[in-house]
């Protein structure tokens, strides 16, 4: 049974954001990332340049393997960075 909790309602994101930023939001596979790229889109009035540029980011480094806790913490602030740098 899916949860209602990280679903964005239909009306706030057609009137919050544009063809573009829905269009490269719809590019993310997991649900809870959607729901992630659209609350911070909303929140922060990003850009479609920045949400590609976090897009790509964000995408880079989820695929980074981490070997241990220290590196861990490492890459919790690059992705801290990542999104609150532009």
């Amino acid at each position: 049974m899916p949860s209602h909790q990280f679903i964005t309602p239909p009306e706030k994101i057609v009137s919050k954001l544009s063809f573009s930023h829905i269009r490269e939001i719809m590019t993310e596979k997991d649900r809870l990332g959607r729901f992630f790229y659209e609350t911070e889109c909303i929140k922060g009035c990003w850009s479609v340049k920045e949400l590609c540029g976090r897009i790509s980011m964000l995408s880079r480094v989820i695929r980074m393997p981490i070997p241990n806790l220290n590196y861990r913490k490492e890459v919790a602030y690059c992705i801290n960075s990542i999104l609150y740098s532009f």
